[in-house]
């Protein structure tokens, strides 16, 4: 489960998940900077977002307790979330992927869609 809001500014979004799905996330992330043409170099800037996804599920970013359990979270700017979002579609075009990175890039995607809705 993945969640997005809007930041109270409207500069970004936040999102909030299982520390299971950040980590199925950040494994997905990579997969797609190594198996697609070009290496881990030419992909370096798009792994910042994978950096944030990892710091998030390591518990150090944004921790919240809910009926659900424990949440992870991490904010994103706009900008950061649009282009690498589209960015790692784009390479899952390129190389193979299981159905479990499809469905984490569809999550992330849904949750930027629903908070730029909300904002």
């Amino acid at each position: 489960m993945l969640d997005a809001k809007p930041t109270k500014k409207g500069a970004g979004l936040e999102i909030f998940g299982h520390p299971e799905d950040f980590e199925s996330l950040h494994e997905t992330l990579h997969t797609l900077c190594e198996s697609a043409p070009g290496g881990l170099d030419q992909h370096e800037h798009a792994l910042s977002l994978a950096y944030e996804i990892r710091k998030a599920f390591e518990g150090q970013r944004e921790v919240a307790e809910t009926e659900q359990g424990v949440l992870v979270g991490t904010p994103l700017l706009w900008p950061h979330a649009l282009f690498y979002t589209s960015y790692f579609r784009n390479l899952a075009a390129y190389c193979p992927t299981t159905k479990a990175d499809q469905a984490n890039l569809y999550r992330l995607e849904d949750c930027i869609e629903t908070a730029i809705a909300e904002y």
